[in-house]
């Protein structure tokens, strides 16, 4: 999946604080016509763990255009995001 754009979310819901980081992404699925959108969250203070390093605006810049991939845990949370090196998708 490629990433297209990525947002910051913060604010309270039912008394609760939050802070997410939403990453939209396309994607092509052989059971749907032409590309399909999904958005991807990650808790502002879990970035640094999924990624493996620190992240900022320049490293929020660099994402746009990369192709990811995405790794949930055994409850469906995303536990890692790794970028694929242009190299390997220009094989594609």
């Amino acid at each position: 999946m490629t990433v297209v754009g990525v947002q910051n979310k913060q604010g309270n819901y039912q008394g609760n604080d939050y802070n997410n980081y939403l990453f939209h992404c396309v994607t092509e699925d052989v059971n749907s016509l032409g590309k399909i959108t999904e958005v991807i969250k990650v808790k502002a203070v879990k970035l640094s763990e999924v990624f493996g390093h620190p992240m900022g605006p320049s490293e929020f810049e660099k994402l746009i255009g990369n192709d990811v991939r995405v790794y949930y845990d055994r409850y469906g949370q995303v536990s890692e995001i790794s970028v694929i090196p242009k190299s390997n998708t220009a094989a594609k």
